[in-house]
């Protein structure tokens, strides 16, 4: 199995065969198959993979191209997208064999039994590989437009439970890359030739009525950790080791079919001399003038932020995956016009670092005040820190509550709250005690008053201090997932995007039968003590704490470096 680093999966291309039909199916294949009648069509189902002019593909894992059972979709209509489904079959895969062609990774030629539709117009096919239980006998009736513009609740077990889901992958007639492909068309439904629905099973087999190409309904991420520390790393930072990792702000609802709006212009966008980057340059096939397309829209594509829409992850995840770039985590896609290429409508992965940080304590534990990352505290210098602050407070009212005597920090106890975890501690209690020198206290006041006023200053040192605690030294680093990143959307630092669709759409998000990998290059400061809450911010960030590369392979492939 040829094996190339990249993550596209453009799947399988399926052979329609057919002939004339049926006044009798066992008559020699003499006659022809009418409308309401039994006939015989041929599929050759290949599952592609490519050395693209653009992007690079892989096959993936045998589990990611295994094919355990397959349904065929017969439409019929006038053009695509009106064509509503008139019957629903089941397919033998048993006959999957391994291809040498390039975008091949598996092929199968399997005649199967249709009635041919009462209205033929145009007939046209789609596949569902892996079906999952998701494509059922009550979708007969409906348009192909509503099965792509229908959104799904689903999760990643829903559609990777026994196989991975695939269906038709959509692909232009024009090829891209640095081909302008202006004027062409997409098509996602395989056009039979409705004179090859044969009476036989031998005549179908010499007659290939359609070809199909199937492509994967998830998104795939892998990570490469690393050990380097950036140039101009935190001084304080001796070390570190990427301990695992997830996805998070991943989306809950899909698209059975890629949508890719075909009325959209976004075919010729091009940044600057960057290409045609949402049409492949070269065809998904030797021979075959069909070309890869690199986008799509998903059902929140273009709406306001909903966060039940999104799955988010645990401040302190404890399950986590291991950074060594072959174990992947899979996610829904996850798309969006630029207007919304903001945080929080991002795909981001999460990654945990264990920091060896010089002035920490034994157990690794450290904290940080004030977000300053220059000084690094034990939990005896926060408790320190916290004294002196009620301390310089109380010498401004201690002449309301004492006579005489004196109090040091010595009689000041401090407890922290919010400490069974990594994140952001702060002051529980601030409680005096008796120094064993003695105090005499004015007429009505007492130690009772005295740690009722300190009690009441506990919410002002809150408001002055922001307490991270790194348990263990485990510091977070989120990284949003770029699509076409810089290779193909080069970025001038500016902030915002304003509506310029062409230059930057597609910069950011992930889209199905892509595969982003992504590798860890360097960190450079400490991160926060706890996943951060998604933001309101654009997806070009200023400021960033760790460096991460991203290729990105169909199985498309895009890889992108990460800095931490």
């Amino acid at each position: 199995m040829k094996k190339v680093k990249l993550f596209s999966f453009a799947l399988a291309a399926l052979m329609l065969g057919a002939c004339s039909s049926e006044d009798g199916i066992d008559n020699g294949g003499q006659g022809t198959v009418l409308p309401g009648e039994k006939g015989y069509i041929s599929l050759a189902i290949n599952l592609p993979t490519t050395a693209g002019t653009r992007v690079s593909y892989d096959d993936g894992t045998p589990n990611e191209y295994d094919v355990k059972n397959a349904k065929l979709l017969i439409f019929s209509g006038e053009n695509e997208a009106d064509a509503t489904c008139q019957g629903i079959y089941d397919l033998n895969v048993s006959a999957f064999l391994d291809s040498p062609e390039d975008q091949i990774t598996s092929t199968a030629q399997i005649v199967q039994e249709i009635t041919k539709p009462e209205t033929v117009q145009n007939l046209y096919a789609l596949v569902v590989l892996n079906n999952n239980n998701i494509v059922t006998d009550a979708m007969k009736g409906q348009t192909f437009k509503s099965l792509y513009t229908t959104a799904k609740t689903l999760t990643v077990s829903n559609l990777n439970g026994d196989g991975f889901f695939m269906t038709n992958a959509p692909l232009y007639s024009k090829a891209g890359g640095t081909s302008d492909p202006t004027g062409g068309n997409v098509t996602t439904l395989a056009t039979i030739d409705a004179s090859k629905v044969c009476t036989t099973e031998a005549e179908a087999l010499t007659s290939p009525a359609a070809t199909v190409y199937v492509e994967r309904a998830l998104s795939k991420v892998t990570l490469n950790g690393s050990t380097n520390l950036s140039d101009g790393h935190n001084t304080n930072i001796a070390s570190y080791e990427i301990t695992g990792w997830t996805l998070d702000n991943t989306n809950k609802s899909t698209y059975l079919v890629r949508n890719v709006a075909p009325t959209t212009s976004w075919w010729a966008y091009q940044n600057g001399t960057k290409g045609y980057r949402f049409v492949d340059g070269s065809p998904v096939e030797s021979g075959v003038s069909l070309y890869r397309t690199h986008f799509g829209i998903d059902p929140n594509y273009n709406t306001d932020y909903n966060a039940d829409d999104y799955n988010l992850i645990d401040k302190n995840p404890e399950n986590l995956t291991n950074a060594d770039g072959t174990t992947p985590v899979y996610c829904l896609e996850n798309t969006f016009d630029v207007a919304h290429m903001i945080e929080q409508y991002t795909t981001r992965v999460a990654i945990a670092a264990k920091l060896t940080v010089t002035g920490a304590e034994g157990t690794g534990d450290f904290y940080l005040l004030n977000k300053n990352t220059s000084l690094i505290y034990t939990k005896d210098g926060v408790l320190d820190e916290v004294k002196r602050l009620w301390m310089n407070y109380f010498e401004t009212v201690k002449s309301t509550y004492i006579k005489s005597g004196t109090f040091t920090e010595n009689e000041v106890a401090v407890t922290l709250g919010n400490v069974d975890k990594g994140g952001f501690a702060n002051v529980a209690s601030v409680v005096m005690s008796e120094p064993t020198t003695g105090v005499t206290y004015k007429d009505g006041q007492s130690l009772e008053t005295l740690n009722a006023a300190a009690a009441a200053y506990v919410s002002t040192i809150n408001d002055m201090l922001t307490i991270a605690y790194y348990k263990g030294g485990v510091a977070y680093y989120t990284k949003l997932i770029q699509h076409f990143g810089d290779t193909e959307t080069p970025w001038d630092g500016t902030v915002g995007y304003g509506s310029n669709e062409n230059n930057w759409l597609g910069r950011y998000g992930v889209l199905r039968n892509t595969w982003y990998d992504m590798t860890v290059t360097g960190l450079k400061n400490i991160g926060s003590p706890e996943v951060p809450d998604v933001t309101t911010d654009y997806d070009d960030p200023g400021d960033q704490y760790i460096s991460v590369e991203i290729n990105i392979l169909p199985w498309a492939v895009r890889s992108q470096n990460v800095e931490l």
